[in-house]
């Protein structure tokens, strides 16, 4: 028997910072080929959030044959209240997915911390010093 290639074994290194991303989908979410009129942004967010899980999860599989089964599990996952219609979600995450992939999303922020400015009796420390010496 050959190797067994484990796709999932060792996967990419993928970071982001959902908050950031969902602030993104909320400016932009009316502009989208997915949005209805008369849909708030928050009917969107639990699609929004699936398509990032799915691409964590998947982002080494081929797309597009996956929906069939990003379908089945979207449908099992969400009860009726909270759920879009299919065809919206798989736009949401063809979306979410070109956008991870065209390197437009946003990884979790890093500060640049400055250096914080000296307190003053640090700087009274530098006077006394330099003037004894």
């Amino acid at each position: 028997m050959g190797p067994f290639l484990d796709t999932h074994a060792a996967p990419q290194q993928v970071a982001l910072d959902i908050e950031v991303e969902l602030d993104y989908w909320r400016g932009c979410y009316r502009r989208m080929p997915f949005h209805r009129q008369g849909l708030a942004y928050e009917a969107y967010v639990p699609a929004i959030k699936f398509a990032y899980d799915c691409y964590l999860y998947h982002h080494r599989d081929e797309l597009k044959l996956l929906f069939p089964a990003l379908k089945e599990r979207y449908l099992r996952q969400f009860p009726l209240p909270q759920r879009i219609e299919w065809r919206s979600v798989e736009r949401i995450v063809k979306a979410v997915w070109q956008r991870i992939q065209s390197g437009e999303h946003c990884l979790a922020p890093r500060k640049i911390m400055a250096a914080p400015p000296p307190s003053r009796a640090m700087e009274a420390r530098k006077v006394r010093s330099m003037a004894h010496a």
